[in-house]
């Protein structure tokens, strides 16, 4: 497997030229075995240098299809992500092609893997990871929807394509493309749909059409002005957007056509040269997408008349004058991100104040203040200022600034306890949980992430089976990566491998009946893979050998009410009555054939016992 690789030197065929390893850019991507059928997977990958990357990607088919799909990939500090549609059961037992592409100003490509879609985690026989899962889905796939993939419910997001006053949408191969502004623009054309072969990718020249699944109900609608729509040359437009709908909370993106581009929801742009420009903004709210357009007409200022042809006493005619330099310029303040705060500076109060106009030259310093309760950090400056300290601006021109806030999310981490029986530790990346626990004993620690970091916990427990709860239940083998879009709480319980002989093993089938209030739970048969069990009577089935055998069973989710759980071998001629014997547990009920535990619906919560097997 190749998780760490430079792309300018393996990814390149064995005749590609020397020269391009000079761009080369490192990806560290760790490759995926199993994608479970139902769920989104989320493809994670870190670049360095990350400042030479414009635009990542991941492009993806299934088998079962020979073009080529892609996904933008985003910031998922501190390193990026992309997330695909979920696969179908109809997928389940094929393949699916993908491979991650950057582009900017260095290249770089990982090879192609292929991982297969499973109907369930414990379905996966590759050694490698099953793909980490996403609440949520993409925000748009490119050139349109593939077959056998979902993309409804809370996936691929609504996109609509605001015309201010009067608009109508054409939706083509997946895409809703802007018809009418009110003016009678044409719209633009739908993408084409890429060749069989794996796509040479290049930044796109303008914002790509967003593409969804047809027949969604708009969730964002946005509106937008421009004034004034023409004149001559230089043109100083002022922009607005209207929002409305989506989370209530929006990112702007406006591209001017002329190859300027700002991050401010109402921008003013100056228009230099004569032509036609369509200026775009693409609004984005949560994981919805909505467009709005308005084309702006620039003529170029007339050219000076003729001199007169009278006779030579007549007066030449004056030469015109040069326009006039701007004597200002105008600075604008976004706010963005799940958090709040302010930004001061001269002029500037936002939220509030959040625009201002100054004399040519003036040098206008921002703070950026993080509002305290809820805990929230100010994480960076986008647009004409970056990084995370004071922003300075000398105003030359019109400056669009964007200050991003985040919330602090806490995860918690219950390890160890009575439901362990071995040693342990688990540590995060990044840093932050760091515990540890002897057989039977516990902790707990916890530890502050900024809103949407991904957090990767492992496992050091010697080999031995891991049990997840909480955020991470239903994970297998022994890391797990949780998103910080909220307050986590993960539960780890660590159980010793169990093997049962190998020679003589017969077939064992008995019943399991869990009788608790919202609870789910997982049983594990001589150190076997766990089967997944929930409320109600279930059978149960597992390769046993003769003596001993050994069944492991842990509550991972629960509503905190008591109940019970029943394990039953009546009827079953290869199970030695009178040989349950209870090793962890609060024993309701014991017979020669079965046993019944009592719970307190509380996940973590575990119970163990052996049987015997005649000879």
């Amino acid at each position: 497997m190749i998780s760490r690789l430079l792309v300018g030197v393996l990814a390149l065929p064995l005749s590609a030229p020397v020269a391009a390893l000079a761009q080369g850019v490192t990806i560290d991507h760790q490759e995926i075995g199993c994608i479970v059928a139902g769920k989104y997977p989320k493809m994670n990958a870190c670049f360095a240098p990350a400042s030479m990357v414009k635009k990542a990607r991941v492009y993806f088919r299934p088998e079962t299809l020979t073009t080529w799909y892609y996904v933008e990939m985003s910031s998922d500090a501190p390193c990026y992500s992309g997330i695909l549609l979920r696969p179908s059961k109809a997928l389940i037992d094929k393949k699916i092609f993908y491979y991650l592409d950057v582009q900017g100003g260095g290249t770089a490509r990982t090879p192609e893997y292929a991982p297969v879609v499973v109907a369930r985690e414990e379905d996966c026989r590759k050694k490698l990871p099953i793909a980490p899962l996403s609440a949520t889905g993409p925000a748009a796939v490119y050139p349109s929807l593939p077959a056998g993939f979902v993309g409804g419910g809370a996936g691929v997001s609504t996109a609509v394509v605001g015309g201010g006053v009067a608009a109508a949408a054409l939706v083509t191969g997946g895409a809703i493309l802007l018809t009418h502004d009110g003016s009678g623009t044409a719209g633009t054309t739908p993408a084409t749909v890429p060749s069989t072969n794996p796509p040479v990718t290049a930044p796109p020249a303008t914002l790509p059409p967003d593409t969804l699944p047809p027949g969604r109900p708009p969730g964002l609608v946005v509106a937008c002005q421009a004034t004034p729509r023409n004149g001559e040359a230089p043109l100083l437009v002022n922009f607005a957007t209207f929002p409305s709908g989506g989370t209530g909370s929006y990112e702007f993106f406006w591209s001017f056509g002329d190859g300027s581009s700002s991050t401010n929801p109402n921008p003013s742009h100056t228009f230099t040269s004569a032509g036609v420009f369509d200026s775009t903004v693409r609004v984005l709210s949560g994981d919805l997408v909505a467009t709005c357009s308005r084309p702006i007409t620039v003529t170029a200022p007339p050219a000076p008349g003729p001199s007169p042809s009278a006779s030579p006493s007549a007066s030449p005619s004056p030469s015109p004058s040069p326009s006039p330099s701007p004597t200002t310029f105008t600075l604008n303040v976004s706010l963005a991100g799940s958090g709040t705060g302010t930004v001061t500076g001269s002029g500037i109060n936002c939220p509030g104040v959040c625009t201002a106009t100054y004399p040519v030259g003036t040098v206008v310093t921002l703070t950026a203040t993080p509002a305290s309760p809820p805990p929230t950090v100010f994480k960076q400056w986008t647009g004409d200022c970056t990084g995370n300290g004071a922003c300075t601006l000398t105003m030359t021109a019109n400056r669009n600034v964007v200050a991003q806030f985040e919330l602090i999310r806490t995860l918690t981490v219950q390890a160890g306890g009575v439901a362990s029986d071995i040693a342990g530790s688990v540590t995060s990346n990044p840093a932050g949980i760091t515990c540890s626990w002897p057989p039977g004993q516990s902790c707990n620690t916890s530890a502050p992430f900024v809103n949407g970091t991904s957090v990767t916990l492992t496992v050091t427990t010697a080999g031995m089976t891991v049990i997840w709860g909480g955020a991470c239940t239903g994970t297998t083998g022994n890391v797990c990566t949780v998103l910080m879009n909220a307050n986590l709480t993960v539960i780890i319980n660590t159980t010793r491998a169990f093997q049962a002989p190998q020679n003589g093993e017969a077939r064992l089938t008995w019943s399991t009946q869990l009788e608790v209030p919202g609870g789910e739970g997982q049983v594990v048969t001589n150190g076997r893979i766990a089967s997944a069990v929930r409320t109600g009577v279930a059978s149960m089935a597992a390769e046993g050998g003769a003596g001993a055998n050994r069944v492991e069973a842990v509550l991972v989710r629960g509503a905190g009410r008591s109940g019970t759980w029943r394990f039953d071998f009546a009827g079953q001629s290869a199970f030695k009555a009178g040989s349950l014997r209870v090793i962890a547990g609060t024993v309701a009920v014991i017979t020669e054939n079965g046993v019944v535990f009592r719970l307190e619906g509380k996940p973590g919560e575990r119970v163990v016992f052996t049987f015997d097997v005649d000879d």
